[in-house]
């Protein structure tokens, strides 16, 4: 794990009539007021950031981890030659004119190898003081084919828990929105985190940096809407609620271990809150705040059982078949335990009741929803359990129907069933 700056290198600006200041390299350079109120002049802005980052580092919780990478990409006629331009004047050396003049020339006719940049890399890492420096030649990313080895390179380059900072500064258009979602994938893959985006904005009488670190946001969004989409989890909309965020994971953590009636109280207050950011928060936040608000939805005064079978039904929606056939044959169960007072309590409700509900229960029903009550119960268990059920043939094939039409179909019949006996739609009195 560790913190990792890439920059993209494009080809950069030269002097024009003298008009422009530049650097020894020949390229014109630009003052650039960093986000920590310092000013600091180069022609190449990664540089500049690099630095900023460390002072950052310097001041924050990981001051005492090793300095940040810095992985800069680029093709063969990419500035190389201006990173020359970081090095100190008094550090200027003859071997380092020499190798800036000759790779000037090869950036010039677009022809710098990967071979040049592994002979810099040694020499700049010790003038620039940067012990992890990674200069990597890429493609131009025109075709489909390039960005794909531009993936290759960020799948080698990139490790486990990296923390990345991006600097789009110097690029062709594209190479940033390509690098941008790699990295979201690599989120998934490895665990990567994109903290920052940065983009020098040049200007000959100064630079300006703006942090446009909001795309990472969004797309962090996106896939917090896809788990919530997916699984009906809510926790990873969290992060975007900060003074919610406990609370949010709290009902999460409620409903993963189906406390559904605690997982209701807690999400009471925490509506209100979010209703409030929905009109009043950010527009991300608002934007937010409106799945996650009918993802929290309990009914106001539901028993427990109403409760279980809300989740159900929630559940089901999101493809957790198991979670829904458990928790929807529990709340029927569980609702006419109370019903028909066998017991007083859902705390009392064990095995013996359990068993005792459904002979009750299958006493009061009749015939054609005795039969779907009896496939429902037969298919929780065998989802619950992984068996096979060869004797009942509606329910053996729909475990083994591949697209789970008729295994949603039943499903789908079953909480209808519990829902038409908590409505009281259907009787419990026997007949």
């Amino acid at each position: 794990m560790g913190d990792i700056l890439i920059s993209y290198l494009g080809r950069g600006r030269e002097p024009q009539d003298g008009r422009d200041a530049s650097g020894r390299s020949g390229y014109v350079t630009s003052t650039y007021l960093m986000p920590d109120d310092t000013s600091d002049t180069s022609s190449v802005f990664g540089w500049l950031l690099w630095k900023y980052l460390v002072r950052v580092a310097k001041d924050s919780v990981r001051r005492d981890t090793a300095l940040p990478t810095w992985l800069i990409l680029g093709t063969s006629g990419s500035m190389w030659a201006g990173l020359a331009d970081a090095v100190p004047g008094e550090a200027w050396t003859d071997e380092l004119l020499e190798w800036q003049e000759t790779l000037k020339r090869k950036c010039d006719a677009a022809n710098i190898t990967q071979g040049d940049l592994d002979a810099s890399e040694g020499l700049l890492i010790t003038l620039l003081g940067i012990p992890d420096l990674r200069l990597r030649l890429i493609p131009d990313g025109n075709s489909r084919e390039d960005q794909l080895d531009i993936l290759r390179c960020f799948l080698a380059e990139l490790a486990d828990n990296d923390r990345v900072t991006f600097d789009i500064t110097h690029a062709y258009r594209h190479l940033p929105i390509l690098g941008a979602f790699t990295a979201m994938l690599l989120q998934w893959l490895r665990n990567v985190r994109i903290e920052h985006i940065y983009y020098g904005q040049f200007g000959p009488q100064g630079g300006s940096v703006v942090d446009v670190t909001l795309c990472a946001d969004l797309a962090r969004g996106a896939e917090a809407l896809a788990n919530l989409e997916l699984t009906g989890n809510t926790e990873p909309l969290g992060s975007f609620f900060p003074h919610q965020n406990k609370d949010i994971a709290k009902v999460a953590g409620f409903e993963r271990l189906n406390q559904m009636r605690e997982a209701a109280d807690a999400a009471k207050p925490l509506r209100t809150a979010l209703q409030n950011l929905a009109k009043e928060g950010n527009a991300l936040q608002a934007a937010l705040a409106a799945p996650l608000l009918d993802a929290l939805e309990y009914r106001e005064n539901a028993s427990l059982p109403e409760h279980m079978l809300a989740q159900a039904r929630r559940r089901f929606r999101h493809r957790d078949y198991s979670g829904s056939l458990m928790l929807g044959t529990e709340a029927v169960l569980l609702h006419a335990a109370l019903a028909m007072e066998l017991i007083e309590k859902a705390s009392e409700f064990d095995d013996d009741t359990r068993k005792e509900a459904r002979r009750h229960l299958l006493k009061c029903l009749e015939k054609k929803h005795k039969a779907t009550f009896k496939r429902f119960n037969l298919l929780r268990n065998a989802v619950v359990h992984g068996a096979a059920i060869p004797w009942d043939t509606m329910v053996f094939n729909a475990l083994r129907d591949g697209d789970n039409d008729q295994l949603r179909k039943m499903i789908n019949e079953g909480l209808t069933l519990a829902e038409n006996i908590m409505n009281k739609s259907i009787s419990l009195s026997p007949p």
